[in-house]
């Protein structure tokens, strides 16, 4: 969240005029960030926030594809096959992780929240 010193007047008229006018045009801005010199750049995404008591603009550092690893991990593999068999859920454990995974969706949820409050 990026807002304008407390004291400062000026940089509060200036970060209000910019918020102000990315909002009325209803636009986002892309921007390139220098933490210090000799360092790689970042992008970031900044989109204005604006309530009744305070206004901001909100930092969204975007990845680049140097942020981006790929790992190989070795497959599981028991130590000992005699001492430790390899775990096999059963159906009702199945059943029972399905029923966990469709709780958590998101996507549902604001439905399911209009059902209960009724």
């Amino acid at each position: 969240m990026m807002v304008s010193p407390p004291a400062d007047k000026v940089a509060r008229s200036a970060l209000s005029s910019l918020i102000h006018g990315m909002s009325e045009i209803k636009q986002a801005l892309l921007s390139r960030y220098v933490k210090r010199n000799g360092r790689s750049a970042s992008i970031s995404l900044l989109y204005p926030h604006i309530k009744a008591n305070y206004e901001c603009i909100y930092v969204c550092q975007l990845p680049f594809l140097d942020d981006l690893k790929q790992y190989q991990f070795s497959p599981i593999v028991p130590t000992n096959a005699a001492t430790r068999k390899p775990f096999i859920p059963t159906a009702e454990q199945v059943d029972a992780a399905r029923a966990l995974i469709d709780s958590m969706d998101l996507m549902t949820a604001e439905e399911e929240i209009k059902i209960t409050k009724r």
